[in-house]
């Protein structure tokens, strides 16, 4: 009952989200394995979005052979919480579609939220089940994606929606996509 929730409410802020900026909206498309995936953030900027320790530590801990599904998680806060949201669509979405074409794997109900009620507590992640972690700018003063452990944490700066071609995304859109772009290196 609780995940049925959270989805609905991930969804409805998506839609809330996504009529914020009412302009039309530029489309970024990158080729893996002769299928299309296609971002609404300009990857131009996400490509320059610093990853720790490097690149191969991200891919090995998100696109390993032993990951059966990957949990996205963060602190209650209701203000961010439809980033979040809009962050976990874009990115799932992509994600599963990778799965499906290098491990001909199904990522369907294996992705799950986990909503955190305090900062003292922390995920509990595996090989099999790592985890994306989220800290927006209360807790961050740089947009970087920081693999430790099983756990990649993702700092977001700034959730002011971006104008221009490229609408509607903000820096978890931004990290998000890196993880993406460097998951389909």
């Amino acid at each position: 009952m609780k995940k049925i929730l959270l989805i609905s409410l991930m969804i409805i802020s998506v839609i809330f989200v996504s009529g914020c900026v009412q302009q039309e909206m530029g489309k970024y498309e990158i080729d893996y394995y002769n299928n299309t995936l296609t971002f609404n953030s300009n990857l131009q900027e996400a490509k320059y979005i610093p990853v720790y320790p490097d690149n191969a530590t991200l891919k090995d801990t998100l696109l390993g052979y032993s990951v059966a599904g990957v949990q996205f998680v963060y602190y209650k806060n209701d203000t961010e919480a439809p980033y979040y949201a809009k962050s976990l669509v874009s990115f799932a979405s992509k994600y599963t579609k990778m799965n499906k074409i290098m491990w001909n794997y199904n990522m369907n109900g294996k992705i799950t939220s986990v909503i955190l009620n305090n900062t003292n507590q922390y995920p509990n992640a595996t090989v099999e089940d790592p985890a994306i972690m989220l800290y927006g700018p209360a807790f961050t003063n740089e947009t970087k994606i920081v693999v430790d452990g099983h756990v990649v944490k993702v700092y977001a700066k700034d959730l002011s929606l971006r104008q221009g071609k490229y609408a509607q995304y903000t820096d978890f859109d931004l990290a998000m996509d890196k993880i993406i772009l460097v998951l389909a290196d």
